[in-house]
């Protein structure tokens, strides 16, 4: 609130009607710059709301951008998983391609074997053809026989290489769509931990900056009712003081007489 006691005082004091005119506008003149400092005071204060309004509105900005990038990790761990389950897949073919190929190996391995005996039968039957030519016929006919087998044999275990061959052609496939599946996995967490890392950000952003507004607007309130206060205050006491003032002219000096009424109660 406004000090004009000291100019009530002139006022008071004062002997001739220029000094009271001078000591009116000194105190009025108080009060409109406590006035002019209220204004400036609610400019500052609609100055800092409006600063809160666009940092609310950047937080709108960067929540949008961070739903967006949370819908993109979506999206790519979606992906992920259908390459994984493809590799899934791939791998499971694989395994009971190489089991097939483990079956034919075992096949091959008895086929190779029965040539085996079949061979020492037939050094066999050779010997006992030279003892008889009878049986040494016979036995060439069972070689021949033996033999068609062992050429059958020979072509199947071709072919069962020819399928190993192909099965780890497709296995180092499934291995490759393997890796790829897991890097893709690897880069979609990297992508959700930082849309994360975003989310948590902003949303400390956004409760930081309504603490802010909530105290300014809490000031402003304070300082607005203040303001009002004082320059009520004090708009009243210049009344009070002027309805206290009493003039008259002076019939010696043709000036202007001011009589200042002084209430003591109110002091």
């Amino acid at each position: 609130m406004a000090d004009v006691k000291k100019y009530t005082e002139q006022i008071a004091n004062a002997k001739k009607g220029k000094d009271v005119r001078a000591s009116i506008v000194a105190a009025i003149n108080e009060v409109s710059d406590e006035n002019n400092t209220y204004n400036q005071v609610k400019t500052d204060i609609l100055a800092a709301q409006e600063k809160v309004s666009q940092d609310v509105a950047e937080n709108k900005k960067t929540q949008k951008e961070f739903s967006d990038n949370l819908e993109e990790a979506k999206q790519v761990n979606a992906s992920l998983q259908q390459n994984v389950t493809a590799a899934g897949k791939a791998e499971d073919s694989l395994e009971a391609d190489i089991t097939a190929a483990g079956q034919a190996e075992k096949s091959l391995e008895a086929d190779i074997t029965a040539a085996g005996q079949a061979e020492k039968s037939l050094e066999a039957d050779i010997t006992a053809a030279g003892k008889a030519e009878d049986s040494l016929e016979a036995d060439i006919t069972t070689a021949g026989q033996i033999e068609d087998s062992l050429e059958e044999n020979i072509t199947e275990a071709t072919q069962i290489n020819q399928q190993l061959a192909t099965n780890n052609e497709q296995a180092e496939s499934a291995e490759e769509l393997r890796r790829q599946a897991e890097q893709a996995r690897a880069q979609a967490e990297q992508a959700r931990a930082k849309a994360e890392q975003a989310r948590a950000q902003a949303e400390q952003t956004r409760a930081d900056q309504e603490t802010t507004r909530q105290q300014q607007e809490q000031a402003r309130q304070q300082a607005s009712s203040q303001a009002v206060a004082n320059a009520n205050a004090a708009a009243q006491a210049v009344m009070d003081q002027v309805n206290s003032l009493t003039f008259a002219l002076n019939a010696e000096d043709r000036g202007l007489d001011v009589t200042y009424t002084y209430d003591t109660e109110t002091e």
